[in-house]
Parts: C-alpha cells; sequence; structure tokens
C-alpha cells in the first residue's frame, strides 16, 4: 500500500482492504491475551514502584476483579431462572478458552481439568512477563468461582504460570451448595 504524504486515496483503501482479507487474524492479538500482558505490565510497575506491597495490591485488585465476574456470571444465570451449578456456570462463563488445550475427567463425581497449553501463559512468554502471571493466575480462578456461588469449590493442583507443565484444576459441587 502506497499513501501519499498527505491524504490517502480509494486505491490505497481497496489495496489495504485486499491485504487486510488475505491476512486474516494473522496480526491480531486476542483481548484476553492483550488484559493478560496489560495486567503483567501492571503488577511489573507496582512490584518497581512499592515492592512486595505493590504485588500484593495487583493479587487483591486480581481478586476482586474475580469475584465481580462470578457475581456477573451468576447475574446471567440467575436471570434465565436456573440454579448456580456448575455446569452453569461453565456454560455462563465469560473466558473464551478457544486455542487452550483442555483435558476434562470426571473422578468421582469431580471434574478434573487439565490444561496443557494456556494462550495467557504463552502470550506472557512470548512477551518475557512470564514471572507475572502468577498476579493474576494464583487468584483469579478461586475468587471468580467464590464470587459465582462460594458453596462450590475449586482446588488448583498447578499451573503453568508458576512453572508447571499444565495447569490442573479439580472442581466440586459438594450436596446442597446449589
Amino acid at each position: 500500500m502506497t499513501t501519499k504524504e498527505s491524504g490517502i486515496t480509494i486505491e490505497d483503501l481497496m489495496t489495504y482492504a485486499q491485504q487486510a482479507q488475505e491476512a486474516g487474524n494473522k496480526y491480531k492479538v486476542s483481548g484476553d491475551q492483550h488484559i493478560m500482558h496489560l495486567l503483567a505490565c501492571v503488577a511489573r510497575e507496582a512490584e518497581s514502584a512499592f515492592g512486595e506491597k505493590g504485588l500484593e495490591m495487583t493479587h487483591l485488585a486480581v481478586s476482586r476483579f474475580g469475584e465481580e465476574r462470578g457475581k456477573r456470571i451468576a447475574g446471567l444465570v440467575k436471570q434465565d431462572g436456573k440454579p448456580l451449578t456448575l455446569m452453569n456456570f461453565f456454560l455462563y462463563g465469560d473466558l473464551d478458552t478457544s486455542g487452550n488445550e483442555m483435558i476434562p475427567e470426571l473422578i468421582n463425581g469431580e471434574l478434573h481439568v487439565r490444561v496443557n497449553r494456556c494462550r495467557l501463559a504463552d502470550k506472557l512468554k512470548e512477551s518475557g512477563l512470564e514471572d507475572y502471571g502468577k498476579n493474576y493466575c494464583i487468584p483469579v480462578d478461586i475468587a471468580v468461582l467464590k464470587g459465582y456461588n462460594p458453596k462450590l469449590q475449586i482446588e488448583v493442583k498447578s499451573q503453568i504460570t508458576q512453572g508447571a507443565d499444565c495447569c490442573q484444576f479439580i472442581y466440586r459441587q459438594p450436596q446442597g451448595a446449589v
């Protein structure tokens, strides 16, 4: 595409449209990856300016964010007149997990999920910010479920952002939790 020093021509727009169609999403980054990159940058700056206190603040902010997300999801479920079950949590959940490699398994009424590849962790590594992923991953999953229905349970066994080769979660819906 060749643009004049001042102004854009219709030919420029037509060339751009064709090139954009050919490129598709090649140069695009998903919104959740942008947010993860932003959070890691905020955590890095908070640590730089305030040390451990800055990282604690980041942890608290992500926890609040997670609880608010959970409450929003619960509101959608309730609006549709459905119970706050784990299955409705997953159905109404707001995180796009496409591109992640996840393996679910039912064991004795518990849902075990192994995440072998995570787009968010991939973005952090690509950005050189993998050390700050824990500032999101440690609090967020527990907080979202707590905000949705505090009687449901999640056990986080491992996380890629903590240096593990995968994330492992166990979801439980105890009797009387719904």
